[in-house]
């Protein structure tokens, strides 16, 4: 029967993923564990320049990342627009 395979294998993961919650967990957690991994590193020393020099601007993007994925979510969950640019003519008044 479906409903037997259900709560096993790749069809769990799926239902897993389908909820919002869970599916911006696993989103986030890429981007945040190579920035916990990349301070680790900065912080014992065990970088040469030229590695500080690559890594920083990947740290950089990957917090554009998480920015993006929490404004995304949050539109997306909440039906809010956050952060929304006004035209300065439009909020003067006469």
């Amino acid at each position: 029967m479906e409903g037997e395979n259900s709560g096993t294998g790749i069809t769990s993961l799926d239902n897993i993923l389908s909820n919002r919650i869970n599916n911006i967990g696993a989103t986030l957690r890429q981007p945040i564990t190579y920035m916990k991994q990349a301070v680790s590193l900065l912080m014992t020393g065990k970088l040469s320049q030229e590695e500080v020099d690559e890594i920083m601007p990947r740290m950089q993007k990957s917090t554009e990342e998480l920015f993006t994925l929490v404004k995304e979510f949050e539109r997306e969950t909440t039906k809010n627009k956050f952060l929304v640019k006004t035209n300065p003519s439009n909020t003067k008044k006469p």
